[in-house]
């Protein structure tokens, strides 16, 4: 689904992608202060998901999760 993350200073990672529809998802991917990982997946303010993961890797894989879920939402998939 992504083609590649972009690592942003070596710790922060995004990609953009497009669904279905042709319209694009961001998802970021950044290192929380007390350990774990942090990733946002959005459209808009209405389609968004968030969560934490133990590490960046787990945390990617949830953003793609995600942003596969938002952007096969209300098409009966």
């Amino acid at each position: 689904m992504i083609e590649s993350w972009v690592d942003v200073d070596d710790c922060v990672c995004a990609a953009t992608i497009e669904d279905d529809d042709g319209e694009q998802l961001h998802l970021s991917v950044e290192p929380l202060p007390d350990g774990g990982w942090d990733w946002t997946v959005w459209r808009s303010q209405v389609e968004s998901r968030y969560g934490t993961a133990a590490s960046r890797t787990t945390a990617m894989a949830a953003a793609e999760a995600a942003a596969a879920g938002i952007g096969n939402e209300g098409r009966g998939r």
